[in-house]
């Protein structure tokens, strides 16, 4: 059986569930989080559509310590998928078949925790290309249904010249853009 894919418009009590589930992963993690910040389209409200699914970017000293929370994690709620895809990343997602969170945990440094803020700060900034990003996903969504992979992929041929841009500006106008 396939997730299925929906779309929301935007909701600002994504920003509180966003803060309460940092206040726990911040219990979870103590020291070892340096910074949590909101990521993806329930983030950014300049994007008029969003699966409704929190994505968190955990910042953390060392990523090779999060098997020692794995415990603490899955009585959370969430449950480990290694990398994912993404060399030196711990992904975890909450919420099973029906998901509602997705946990990114990055070490400082990692050149994703960059590409996240800069495209979230972006898309903030530029609201156009936001409006559009969120036709594109209706678009997908239409085309696609109930196919994550297929979304994905689409996706990503519109996402990567967008992170492009994104970086360009982030360099532009100072550096690390911040959530």
């Amino acid at each position: 059986m396939k997730r299925m894919l929906v779309l929301q418009s935007y909701q600002p009590a994504w920003a509180s569930l966003f803060e309460s589930e940092a206040v726990i992963l911040r219990r979870i993690w103590g020291s070892e989080c340096l910074e949590i910040h909101h990521i993806g389209s329930t983030s950014i409200s300049t994007v008029p559509l969003a699966k409704p699914i929190i994505d968190l970017l955990a910042v953390v000293k060392d990523v090779s310590f999060m098997d020692l929370f794995e415990e603490d994690l899955s009585y959370a709620g969430y449950t480990s998928k290694g990398e994912n895809g993404i060399s030196g990343r711990a992904y975890f997602v909450k919420g099973g078949f029906h998901r509602t969170h997705h946990l990114h945990v990055f070490e400082q440094g990692h050149p994703h925790i960059l590409q996240h803020l800069a495209f979230k700060q972006y898309l903030l900034a530029h609201p156009r290309e936001a409006e559009r990003y969120g036709r594109w996903k209706q678009e997908w969504m239409e085309q696609h249904g109930d196919d994550a992979n297929a979304y994905a992929a689409d996706k990503q041929k519109v996402t990567d010249p967008i992170l492009r841009r994104a970086l360009l500006w982030a360099d532009q106008t100072g550096g690390r853009p911040y959530a």
